[in-house]
């Protein structure tokens, strides 16, 4: 079971009334509750806790029973690619949401290092929002990959 998904019926919330309450998307509610985020950001946490009427510190604790303590590790090359892409292109995840079609979860979703591969078909999106092509998109994209790997 997950603990947000305990905390919200508990409280006899759906996912959408928690998204509408903490300003967020349904969708992100879910993968949450799915476990497919081991973490949170700060922000997240303390709307969370407002929502449910309870303090931060207290939702970390139920977090870490479950998660466990979260790593800080470097996100993957994509995720990082793009977040740099995007705000070099003065965009807002979700402004380039709007532009691309590409949801603005799914693009949180690759900015926090949850996608390891961008398809083929998100990438010609991208590219459109991005006013190049996908095969610019992917020279960029490799050409920084090398530079990280050079760093190592």
């Amino acid at each position: 079971m997950s603990w947000l998904r305990d905390r919200r019926t508990a409280a006899g919330m759906s996912q959408q009334k928690l998204a509408d309450l903490i300003g967020t998307e349904q969708g992100y509610i879910s993968l949450v509750e799915n476990g497919r985020f081991k973490t949170l950001k700060r922000k997240t946490v303390e709307n969370l806790a407002e929502a449910f009427g309870c303090t931060a510190a207290e939702l970390k604790e139920e977090m870490e029973a479950e998660w466990g303590k979260p790593e800080r590790k470097k996100k993957p090359e994509p995720g990082n690619w793009l977040k740099r892409r995007r705000f070099h292109a003065g965009m807002t995840q979700e402004r380039l949401g709007q532009v691309s079609g590409v949801s603005r979860v799914y693009i949180s979703v690759i900015e926090c290092g949850h996608v390891r591969r961008i398809g083929s078909a998100t990438m010609e999106r991208l590219a459109s929002a991005f006013l190049c092509s996908a095969d610019e998109l992917y020279a960029e994209f490799e050409s920084q990959k090398a530079e990280q790997q050079k760093g190592k």
